[in-house]
């Protein structure tokens, strides 16, 4: 006879088939991503060995010294952390960006997983549909993340880490939060924020400004600050970002150009190749599909997911006016963070 997990605490209440499952699908999540890592590696060893773009103004070395093209000269927050260690380690640039690459794809993949085995209708499922949640997460992560070497940049991995666990911080336990967590996540969140500014600053923006439309009409739901304090740390988060945006735009580097052939607005360019929304619909096709679930549902989701699902739209917007269609790692942080939501979607669609 199936289990269903009634208990809403600990990890240690769960069967001991849920157990296995959960050290099972670890172990397979921990392959796939050393996997991935390893051709992160390559492509990142591929391109320091290219001659043409290390002697162009695209290449790392560029950026960290001040004159790379813009936009990519205003990200700057790993390529120079990175040309630091370099400079003072053993080590080169495509190795630490590996490191990095790695401590942010394992952080964030392990707490998306988190996330998803602690919801509430993964705990209440039968044992074969938490092997379904497990299955589809592995298998929309892994979707995502074919994608990363595709116009590959160092700053893509921790943005969604930044991305997953600002999620995470939003969202309210099951548990009474303390008033010394409200005070952490309320001071956490923005300087959070303010640190990607440094990498991405725009993920930073509309992730924060998502938040603040959920919780400015309304008193949101399931959200981890009261909505007072909500609207104030979500305006900081994106205020300070925007700051650090600005300060590298007009005074750090003013002169910094668009590349000749990436103009600043692409959006006519995007619908004038095929090939470019070929690529940019097969990517976001999880995303449309849990968009329109969602909009079927809006009033009954809760304030982290309505707010996640309009920042991710506003970006989504965004990337087609200024971005590439078809450089689909520029939306891997908002699909991937995406994934629990869409998970819990197909548990319903499959009457879990």
């Amino acid at each position: 006879m199936p289990y269903i997990a009634t208990e809403t605490h600990p990890r240690a209440a769960l069967p001991a088939q849920t157990r296995r499952l959960q050290r099972t699908t670890r172990i397979l999540l921990v392959a796939m991503l050393l996997g991935i890592c390893f051709l992160d590696y390559w492509q990142y060893s591929r391109d320091s060995h290219s001659a043409e773009f290390m002697h162009s103004a695209k290449n790392w070395a560029a950026v960290a010294q001040g004159w790379g093209y813009a936009p990519q000269q205003y990200r700057i927050g790993i390529v120079q952390s990175a040309d630091w260690l370099a400079r003072h380690t053993h080590l080169a640039p495509r190795h630490i960006f590996t490191l990095v690459d790695a401590g942010a794809l394992f952080a964030g993949s392990l707490l998306l997983l988190g996330m998803v085995e602690k919801s509430r209708p993964y705990r209440q499922a039968a044992l074969p549909a938490q092997a379904l949640a497990t299955l589809t997460t592995l298998f929309l992560l892994l979707y995502a993340l074919l994608w990363l070497t595709w116009y590959q940049r160092a700053e893509t991995l921790p943005s969604m880490l930044f991305v997953v666990l600002s999620c995470a911080l939003w969202k309210r336990p099951e548990a009474a939060i303390t008033s010394a967590k409200t005070i952490f996540i309320a001071i956490f969140l923005p300087l959070l924020a303010l640190a990607e500014g440094w990498v991405r600053a725009d993920v930073a923006c509309l992730l924060h400004l998502g938040f603040f439309l959920t919780c400015l009409p309304r008193r949101p739901q399931q959200i981890a600050l009261s909505r007072r304090l909500a609207l104030c740390v979500s305006g900081a988060g994106m205020m300070l970002p925007a700051a650090v945006q600005l300060y590298m735009m007009k005074i750090a580097w003013p002169h910094a150009v668009y590349a000749p052939d990436a103009p600043p607005f692409q959006l006519l360019l995007n619908f004038t190749f095929p090939s470019y929304l070929m690529v940019f619909t097969l990517y976001c096709l999880p995303f449309f599909w849990t968009l329109h679930k969602a909009r079927r549902q809006w009033d009954t989701l809760h304030a982290p997911e309505r707010g996640l699902l309009l920042a991710s739209a506003l970006y989504l917007c965004l990337w087609l006016c200024v971005g590439m269609a078809d450089e689909v790692r520029i939306f891997l942080p908002f699909a991937v963070a995406a994934i629990p939501l869409t998970t819990r979607f197909v548990l319903e669609e499959a009457g879990c």
